[in-house]
């Protein structure tokens, strides 16, 4: 469940608000400076939220939750600065984000006005569009955080009409859901375009493929953005993540969370402390680690030394 959090600001009281906005919408929640508008909806597995900041100061929101599969967030204004605990970058107006939950959590931060459109996607939403159309969804729902432009896209009016059709009164259920779909439908055609491209490896992209996974199995602590990894490889951020993907069989992010979980599984059964284990394996939060340890294997952390007994 998110929650945000300002240095000069109680986090009970901003805590409490955040969570009635998911049960009732429109709602304001003001606390000396700052302003935070929330608009949302819900369509059976998928939440649309218009979240609108405004403050003169530094502000969070961390979202933690179980439930909710993947995100995407739609800088209207300002600009936003998302970090995962493996990933960090800045979006701006006009870009959005799209981030896998494996990790769980992450966090928003942003230091001028800002108003974000936000999309979450439980689990069964998500099994929903993979039967629907299964040969594009993976393209949407890809492991890992990607930034890329809507604005002079087709996606551009769309992500617009649906901001203004959040916060209408009252807001048009139908309409507002026939949008939705025209975006998911706008991403999907979008994901076939790129599956059809021709990625032309040869053998050096295979050499450099190899290098990156070789860094990104020897950095669990302190993995390497996307973009630094392309960097250091020698390949764009196209190549890299088609490519690793076809090569290994798993996304660069879902590679590293599963040697993460594996050495954490490893580790755990020579009855070390989840504290331990979650610092070892590149958490800086315990229960971020138990989360994503539940999530991969179906058990806590602290319930592996007990069944090996």
């Amino acid at each position: 469940m998110p929650t945000t959090n300002s240095p000069n600001h109680s986090k009970h009281n901003l805590h409490q608000g955040v969570r009635k906005s998911f049960d009732k919408a429109p709602v304001t929640i003001s606390k000396n400076r700052s302003e935070l508008s929330v608009h949302k909806i819900w369509f059976k597995g998928i939440g649309v939220c218009c979240w609108t900041f405004d403050a003169d100061e530094f502000k969070s929101l961390d979202f933690d939750s179980e439930k909710i599969e993947f995100v995407m967030g739609f800088v209207l204004s300002g600009n936003a600065s998302i970090n995962t605990g493996e990933w960090k970058a800045t979006i701006s107006k006009g870009k959005y984000y799209s981030c896998n939950s494996s990790a769980v959590t992450h966090q928003l931060s942003f230091q001028k006005p800002t108003t974000l459109l936000m999309m979450t996607f439980e689990n069964s939403a998500i099994e929903k569009l993979h039967n629907e159309s299964s040969q594009y969804s993976p393209v949407i729902f890809a492991d890992g955080v990607a930034i890329e432009e809507y604005r002079f896209t087709a996606m551009g009016p769309v992500i617009n009409e649906i901001a203004k059709a959040i916060k209408a009164k009252p807001v048009k259920r139908i309409y507002l859901e026939a949008k939705l779909l025209e975006l998911l439908s706008l991403q999907l055609e979008k994901g076939a375009e790129t599956d059809e491209e021709d990625l032309g490896f040869n053998e050096t992209d295979i050499q450099r493929l190899h290098e990156a996974k070789l860094i990104v199995s020897q950095n669990l602590q302190t993995p390497c953005s996307l973009i630094e990894l392309a960097r250091k490889t020698g390949l764009n951020d196209f190549k890299l993540k088609k490519g690793f993907k076809a090569l290994f069989g798993a996304t660069v992010f879902g590679y590293l969370n599963n040697l993460r979980m594996e050495q954490a599984y490893k580790l755990l059964t020579n009855n070390a402390t989840v504290g331990y284990v979650a610092e070892v394996v590149g958490y800086k939060n315990a229960q971020h680690f138990t989360v994503a340890f539940k999530k991969k294997y179906g058990i806590l952390p602290s319930q592996v030394s007990k069944n090996k007994s």
